[in-house]
């Protein structure tokens, strides 16, 4: 016994000096950068971090401010949104180096540098071995780097087509009916909105990618053959399979599949559900073929079943299911959650939802949403106050807080602002996690007026005290972003608004953007156009009076600050009890906040 622990100390004392030596090393290195750096004892991505946290962090946040606000705010994936642009007010720089044993993260909120990484592709990559959370059943485009990422946004790229986007419009018409019966008098219980709003845009994503229909209860709908009889609907495998990818992740598949821990039961019936699940769609698929239907307009799953056929090279199987799974996870639970802080921001701000509604009303008079049109409508919705309320929700709120990528075995040069404005550029280490913090770029004081807005009793400033859609509406005549913020005009476009380049990134920029972006936007303008058309959302209170309504409001405000954080993306992980009720048309609610 002594042997062991004597072993033990050896093995634990060695680790320790390594580490302290490796320390060292990185420090020198990052001085030589000339970058803003700060020490943290820990590497955001390392996996023992990662499934170690809900023990740590109650204990590290008892800590003095002193000892952890220079590095714990950049190291905990989940807290990142919350803190803004607080960490580099505090650093009084635009770019930070975080530097632990072994390695170096760079964190940026500068529009420059975001500009510059996004444009590499051979130099600064995706860091593939943190993206392979997302290779629950495959390889995805997501998480792949290469000659094979390329082959992957080939396959899935060809199918997003103007037909693709007039399916998406009607889908989320229809859909959005379904969603405003169910909502309209509903119980209220938790979570109730949040699932609504989760069955609608999966169904949406499900109709239109994979020609699968869902049940109002989440049912998978085949045509061609008995549908898969499970343990699990097809819409809860696959949320229960989403919501424990990181058990998947962190856990070998032995473990897992063994394991008598609920939680690991949990995350392998879902996985396994799941693949049977996407397994029919693609026996399905197979069958069609068989009889000699080809699509005209193919859909996601028609290109992929196309290339896993390709006599000269054929798309792996795992692929299919990886890709599969990955477009999934993009159009439902992003989008779900988008349109969840809509709502909850809506009942926040009534004058803001009043003035949303009129423009609905007064735009489109007494036409029904059975008559509108994408090609004719769905601009007039993104380039007007529709579009102002999702382009600022995905500025304050946006799907991803930051964009991941990493230097390769050497040094890579990148743009970055001093702290005094100046650009310049700097080598950035071999082998250095390069991080877009997208939170702290679209509330960087220095681009968006107002953005680090404080009320009273914030320890930060929250988002929801700097939403402003409005700001995104100019009149032609308007040349600062000041003016911008005070205009009530037409909005002139979401890509040409004003804002510096690199400033506003919902969807990442450039050669790499979000491959969904037209989907989701297509899909937001639609069902939040229909739903504020029909419904007017309120908070629920405790009492009659405007005491009450404040203490709610106050109560919501809170909750969109401390209770935010990323699971697959970005949402709200407690609730706040809305009320949803028919409107009169050209009704609006009390336009006071």
């Amino acid at each position: 016994m002594d042997l062991v622990i004597k072993t033990s100390i050896a093995i634990c004392a060695s680790y320790f000096l390594f580490a302290c030596l490796s320390l060292y090393q990185n420090v020198k290195t990052a001085r030589k950068t000339g970058v803003r750096y700060t020490i943290a004892p820990v590497h955001i991505s390392n996996k023992f971090w990662l499934g170690s946290q809900k023990l740590l962090l109650p204990l590290l946040d008892r800590l003095p401010d002193w000892m952890t606000k220079s590095w714990l705010p950049v190291s905990v994936y989940d807290r990142i949104w919350r803190h803004g642009f607080a960490p580099f007010a505090y650093h009084q720089s635009s770019t930070i180096l975080v530097v632990s044993p072994f390695k170096l993260a760079l964190w940026t909120s500068s529009p420059v540098a975001v500009q510059d990484m996004i444009r590499r592709r051979s130099d600064i990559v995706k860091p593939t071995e943190e993206l392979s959370v997302l290779n629950v059943h495959g390889p995805t485009v997501t998480a792949s780097e290469g000659e094979q990422a390329r082959r992957y946004r080939k396959i899935t790229t060809g199918c997003f087509s103007h037909a693709m986007f007039e399916h998406v419009w009607s889908e989320s018409i229809a859909k959005a009916d379904i969603l405003v019966r169910r909502l309209v008098g509903s119980e209220e219980m938790p979570g109730r909105v949040k699932k609504e709003l989760e069955l609608v845009t999966f169904a949406v994503v499900s109709q239109v990618c994979f020609g699968i229909s869902v049940s109002e209860e989440g049912e998978m709908i085949l045509k061609e053959h008995k549908p898969h009889m499970g343990r699990i609907s097809y819409w809860e495998s696959f949320a229960q399979s989403a919501e424990n990818m990181g058990i998947t992740f962190l856990t070998p598949k032995a473990i897992l599949k063994n394991s008598p821990f609920k939680m690991h039961k949990t995350a392998n019936i879902s996985n396994e559900e799941w693949a049977a699940y996407m397994e029919d769609m693609i026996e399905e698929k197979r069958r069609e073929r068989e009889r000699g239907k080809v699509p005209k307009t193919p859909n996601l799953l028609d290109s992929l079943y196309s290339a896993s056929i390709d006599p000269d090279e054929p798309l792996e199987h795992e692929a299919i299911l990886g890709n599969i799974w990955v477009f999934v996870l993009g159009g439902f639970h992003t989008s779900s959650n988008t349109l969840h802080f809509i709502f909850i921001l809506l009942a926040i701000h009534p004058s803001i939802q009043s003035k949303l509604q009129a423009s609905i009303d007064e735009f489109f008079k007494a036409r029904e949403p059975s008559t509108w049109t994408h090609s004719e409508d769905f601009p007039a919705f993104l380039n007007s106050h529709v579009g102002a309320v999702i382009a600022e929700t995905l500025r304050c709120f946006g799907v991803l807080p930051w964009i991941p990528k990493t230097t390769s075995a050497e040094a890579a040069p990148l743009l970055l602002e001093t702290p005094e404005g100046d650009t310049v550029t700097t080598m950035i280490p071999p082998h250095t996690l390069v991080i877009a913090d997208t939170s702290a770029v679209h509330r960087n004081p220095k681009y968006w007026p107002n953005a680090e807005k404080r009320i009273e009793g914030e320890p930060e400033p929250y988002a929801v005290s700097s939403w402003n859609p409005w700001r995104w509406l100019q009149n032609s005549g308007n040349t600062t972003t000041e003016d911008a913020l005070r205009s009530d005009g037409e909005l002139k476009s979401l890509s040409t608004s004003g804002w510096k380049p690199g400033s506003y990134i919902p969807f990442s920029d450039g050669a790499r953007a979000c491959i969904g972006k037209r989907f989701a936007q297509t899909e937001l303008c639609a069902v939040l156009a229909c739903v504020m058309r029909e419904c007017s959302v309120e908070l629920v209170t405790k009492g009659e009076g405007r005491d009450h309504w404040l203490d709610a409001r106050q109560k919501a405000a809170v909750k969109l600050n401390l209770d935010v954080g990323i699971t697959l993306a970005l949402e709200l992980k407690s609730d706040v009890p809305l009320r949803f009720s028919r409107r009169r048309h050209g009704q609006t609610i009390n336009g006071e906040d």
